[in-house]
């Protein structure tokens, strides 16, 4: 999971689905919006954030990321 003061990325390590949520619009969590276009520079920002700890903090060996199935948006 990463956080910034607007934004809430969870990722499912499971490959089931990760969530995105907009804390300024939705502070309680209630709507996913992982699935929302207009998020996906967001997502991805998100994303990168979380690779790049993995890979700081857990000896250079990322979380892997679900299959694209799970999180593309075309």
């Amino acid at each position: 999971m990463v956080r910034t003061e607007s934004w809430k990325y969870v990722h499912d390590a499971q490959g089931d689905r990760d969530e995105l949520y907009d804390l300024r619009a939705d502070p309680w969590e209630l709507h996913n919006v992982v699935d929302v276009a207009d998020h996906a520079a967001v997502l991805a920002d998100l994303r990168l954030r979380l690779a790049d700890w993995s890979i700081e903090t857990e000896g250079n060996q990322p979380v892997p990321l679900p299959e694209d199935k799970h999180y593309r948006m075309d």
